[in-house]
């Protein structure tokens, strides 16, 4: 019974769960929002493939934390926009100058170890 709820354990709590991206530091929001303004900041390679996008993020649920307010400047990696007209689901850091940054697990996005 005790290696099956520990097997249990770490299936809920592997990269990709969901569950586990929620983990990060105590001070991490997640939150979803929809995001206005966002403005192309350059490439991240010489393909242009990955770019860096700055954003006001209107928070419209919070999962963990507290975020200082509704509206938040974020920071996140992708190939486009993303649509302003749906809430996305983000896990974010506070960056050294104020901005949040968008965390990743794997795949696209700022690493937050």
């Amino acid at each position: 019974m005790a290696s099956m709820l520990l097997s249990l354990t770490l299936l809920v709590l592997a990269p990709g769960s969901g569950l586990a991206d929620e983990a990060g530091r105590p001070e991490d929001l997640v939150v979803f929002g929809e995001l206005d303004d966002q403005e192309y900041m350059g490439s991240m390679d010489e393909l242009g493939m990955n770019g860096i996008i700055e954003a006001r993020l209107r928070v419209t649920r919070v999962v963990k934390g507290r975020p200082p307010s509704r509206m938040l400047k974020i920071r996140y990696i992708a190939h486009t926009f993303r649509s302003g007209d749906r809430a996305f689901r983000f896990r974010l850091r506070r960056d050294e100058d104020g901005t949040y940054l968008a965390c990743s697990d794997g795949g696209r996005g700022y690493i937050c170890q």
